[in-house]
């Protein structure tokens, strides 16, 4: 007993020693404060291209989507609904800034699969979220790049367009243009 009490002694008393000696690179800064314009509630309307036809016109689709804060302004979480024409279709996305990678890294969770999609990605010069992930096309075997692009129209308005590269040829699959509720 007491080779356990003075286990947990040492324990405690290392982990207030690590508390004070934390690095200020755990603390959210400026890379975070720039997801902080996208919190809120918004309305889009949403389009997606399943062909690569250009002929073929887009789904479209009324886009909700809520986004804030959490764990002390370190990750934004937001959360959207949708009713294409085809099936409602609803996502959480997870994106947060580390500042030990230094970049913006995510989770996106979906009604439409089963997987866990893990975009990675930059702030660029132009002030847009540019992340990108990879995957297999489960109808052709092949491997599929994808990349969101969003940019602030103005502080109550964004748009946020997505490409894939599959065979070396990239096209737009879908484009989501939001304006925040009133």
């Amino acid at each position: 007993m007491r080779t356990l009490i003075a286990s947990l002694s040492i324990i405690l008393s290392a982990m207030s020693v690590s508390a004070q000696q934390r690095p200020p690179g755990d603390a959210p800064g400026e890379a975070h404060a720039a997801l902080r314009r996208f919190i809120g509630d918004w309305e889009a309307q949403g389009r997606m291209w399943r062909s690569a036809d250009s002929s073929v016109p887009p789904v479209e689709g009324v886009v909700t989507l809520s986004a804030e804060m959490v764990m002390g302004g370190r990750f934004l979480v937001e959360k959207m609904t949708s009713q294409p024409p085809s099936r409602p279709f609803e996502s959480i996305r997870v994106v947060g800034y580390d500042n030990l990678s230094r970049r913006y890294e995510g989770a996106t969770y979906d009604s439409f699969g089963t997987n866990i999609i893990r975009p990675v990605g930059e702030m660029n010069e132009a002030g847009e979220l540019v992340l990108s992930y990879s995957y297999t096309d489960l109808g052709t075997g092949t491997p599929v790049t994808r990349r969101t692009v969003r940019k602030l129209i103005s502080e109550h308005e964004w748009i946020e367009t997505a490409f894939e590269t599959q065979g070396g040829s990239e096209r737009r699959v879908t484009e989501i243009r939001a304006r925040r509720k009133r």
